[in-house]
């Protein structure tokens, strides 16, 4: 399935760029790179956010900090700990007005941290992204409840493992 969405999106990127669509490029070229992130294709997933980012800065600098939080999770996987704190701290900046957005930000951001094991850090983000889900009100919220549950699980399982905290600023 998400190799068919990648086909599709490549397609759909095509289109936007032969008619000069540059808004829509930008948000197609982000949803490329949350797609090959979740294929585990990592260095296909950074090329593909970062040129997002540039497109949507201008233009639609919400969408620009919401995929700031899946670069900045690749980052952290690399342990790149100070190039995924810079975009957390550029991306909240962008999204904090966004509850839609804001939730599955915050929730990558948990995890960000607990790849750091910066535990205090990830249990606060959770607990932010948790207040702001109770302003959702529309069918974006069962992603976010879905990204708070991974990220609730996530540190109940961080908490039972030794930890050694990582410098993430």
């Amino acid at each position: 399935q998400l190799e068919e969405a990648l086909r599709v999106q490549h397609r759909a990127l095509v289109i936007h760029r032969q008619i000069s669509n540059t808004f829509s490029e930008g948000i197609t070229l982000g949803t490329i790179g949350e797609l090959h992130c979740q294929l585990r294709q990592y260095t296909r997933a950074k090329s593909a956010l970062e040129r997002a980012i540039g497109l949507c800065d201008k233009d639609n600098p919400q969408i620009a900090g919401a995929f700031r939080g899946t670069l900045a999770w690749i980052y952290a996987q690399e342990s790149d700990h100070d190039m995924a704190a810079s975009l957390l701290e550029k991306g909240e900046s962008q999204v904090g007005l966004y509850p839609e957005q804001y939730v599955p930000f915050l929730c990558k951001k948990g995890e960000v941290h607990l790849i750091a094991n910066q535990i205090e850090q990830a249990e606060r983000a959770l607990l932010q992204a948790q207040q702001c889900f109770k302003e959702i009100n529309n069918k974006e919220s069962s992603k976010a409840a879905m990204m708070l549950d991974k990220l609730q699980i996530q540190l109940e399982e961080h908490s039972d493992a030794p930890q050694t905290e990582q410098k993430l600023d």
